[in-house]
């Protein structure tokens, strides 16, 4: 697992370049309504008295905060890099999203979780090869990460089937490689809860350092695998190594005076380690040293 804390203050600056790059690359200001409502509350917790942020006010505001964490890593891995037509419409899309989300405004959410995948793996050291959902590459292995967001936890099983089916056309040679990256934002409550799950609950608190939150965020890890492991334990083909859980814990640390915000993915191994290959054990070894933060 790795985290990201930062101050609401940084975060602000952060979307202030970001409005300077979308202008750069072309995305109008009226193709803007989500970006502009993300800016706007981010501004306003600034502002305030105390500059705090409430159990209340991620409860009510929890997708816009999520989406303000997005911009900033898209424009974070994309202001140096060359914007292709395929890309500047998925970040058009991202930011075109009504100011209030409906059940229905899913394919925008879609092309934000593959950019911003492509912006983790990016920022972990790692070659991005495609946005077609998501291409890199590890050593001498082409991995396809196929994108899925459950809109249910009943929903789990056939995502990751449905993701399971369409890597098959993907495994053009044998340095070829799968993984399955679900995100659960989707079916996840504020408090970092699986909807309808009791038992798959955490609670918002303010943490007062980052052991406590870790140890939080790996009982629900835990918990999710030992639930739902029966969705993909099934699988037998090796070349599948991985689910990657993307799963937005949020927490607020209170340092310095302010608070400041964690956002933090999750990872779920797939396939049993004990039935891969050498070469493929090899290779999850890298990818957990990699989303762990370490580079191997």
């Amino acid at each position: 697992m790795s985290s990201v804390i930062i101050p609401y203050s940084d975060i602000y600056k952060h979307i202030c370049d970001c409005e300077s790059w979308l202008d750069e690359i072309g995305i109008r200001k009226s193709d803007r309504r989500r970006f502009n409502t993300v800016k706007d509350y981010i501004l306003g917790v600034i502002e305030s008295k105390d500059q705090k942020i409430t159990k209340e006010d991620v409860v009510r505001n929890f997708e816009i905060i999520y989406d303000c964490h997005c911009y900033v890593d898209l424009y974070q891995y994309f202001k140096d890099r060359s914007i292709t037509g395929e890309i500047a419409g998925k970040i058009r899309q991202a930011c075109r999203m009504p100011s209030v989300l409906k059940e229905g405004d899913q394919l925008e959410r879609n092309h934000f979780f593959e950019l911003e995948l492509a912006a983790y793996f990016s920022d972990w050291g790692v070659e991005v090869k495609g946005y077609e959902d998501v291409k890199i590459r590890i050593d001498k292995y082409n991995i396809h990460i196929e994108c899925k967001r459950p809109v249910s936890p009943g929903k789990i099983g056939r995502n990751i089937n449905k993701a399971y089916q369409k890597l098959k056309n993907e495994y053009y040679s044998d340095e070829c490689r799968g993984i399955i990256a679900l995100s659960l934002e989707r079916i996840t409550n504020p408090d970092g809860g699986l909807n309808g799950d009791s038992n798959l609950a955490n609670t918002l608190q303010c943490f007062g350092n980052e052991r406590q939150m870790y140890k939080q965020v790996r009982n629900f890890a835990d918990a999710f695998y030992n639930k739902f492991k029966g969705t993909w334990s099934w699988i037998s083909d090796s070349r599948l190594i991985w689910i990657l859980l993307v799963y937005w814990f949020v927490a607020t640390f209170d340092i310095d005076e302010y608070d400041h915000l964690a956002f933090i993915p999750v990872v779920v191994p797939l396939v049993h380690y004990e039935n891969l290959q050498w070469e493929e054990r090899h290779l999850i070894d890298q990818l957990a040293d990699i989303c762990s933060g370490r580079k191997s």
